[in-house]
């Protein structure tokens, strides 16, 4: 890989790993319809994904502080306990969907239908959570319910196409939760989830160390995606709040229709 290589996909996996359009979507697209385009390797991956788990503990420090008992003042204040309960409640249902579609969601990488398809549902649930959920409920109307439902959808997003974030925060405002509630809990969950995925490839950081004239690459693209994921977040943060998710649903529905046609169209 190029230097030029290396900062526009580190870049893009730092916007598209936190806003709800999905990075697998967009990774899977470019290798089927980018011409010259491959994929860079488990290795880059890993590594990305862990500047991106950066940015999440920096951005949310203070509400790690609080689940941890060190008094931060938080969305979880005078709840602390139960929701890291709530975490590792719904870290379960996360776990063992993804796990059981693993096999399933690695073979869609190859269909750009059904990427296609996952960034349509995708769009279809930000449009409706944006448009028909009523979101009051704060720490002390969540319930052991919410939570399960949110690590479902966490679980289901291992399909391409179908938004991590996306899928967690419709999920929490559907159910009710508050908007700050809904996108603080969603990503806090996810650092269980992307733990998870990076202990299964963390063999291919080997890969890495095997040609060290490219570890060099390897530092850019860790922290160019740590700083641009850290960037979307505050974004994101806007955009929840501000009642614009539909901007992202827009987006998800446009650049799934493409895919859809592309795919049918062979």
């Amino acid at each position: 890989m190029t230097l030029l290589q290396v900062l526009i996909l580190a870049v893009l996996q730092g916007l598209t790993e936190f806003l709800p359009v999905s990075s697998s979507a967009h990774l899977a697209l470019a290798e089927h319809f980018m011409k010259g385009f491959s994929d860079p390797g488990l290795a880059f991956e890993v590594v990305v994904h862990l500047g991106t788990l950066v940015a999440v503990f920096v951005y949310f420090r203070k509400d790690f502080a609080a689940l941890l008992g060190f008094g931060q003042k938080s969305v979880f204040s005078g709840h602390e306990q139960r929701a890291l309960l709530y975490v590792v409640a719904a870290s379960v249902p996360t776990g063992i969907l993804g796990l059981a579609l693993r096999g399933a969601a690695t073979r869609a990488f190859e269909s750009p239908l059904i990427v296609g398809i996952g960034l349509l549902i995708t769009g279809t649930a930000l449009w409706c959570a944006e448009r028909f959920s009523r979101p009051v409920a704060g720490m002390d109307g969540m319930t052991w319910r919410h939570a399960l439902l949110i690590g479902t959808a966490q679980g289901i997003a291992v399909f391409p196409g179908v938004s991590r974030s996306g899928s967690t925060i419709a999920a929490g405002l559907f159910a009710g939760l508050d908007r700050n509630l809904a996108f603080t809990f969603s990503f806090i969950l996810s650092v269980p989830a992307i733990l998870g995925a990076t202990a299964l490839e963390a063999r291919h950081i080997a890969e890495a160390a095997a040609h060290p004239g490219d570890l060099p690459l390897y530092a850019v693209a860790f922290a160019v995606a740590g700083a641009t994921g850290y960037a979307t977040l505050a974004l994101l943060r806007r955009a929840v709040t501000a009642l614009r998710l539909t901007f992202f649903a827009y987006y998800c529905f446009a650049l799934g229709a493409i895919a859809v046609t592309m795919a049918l169209a062979g």
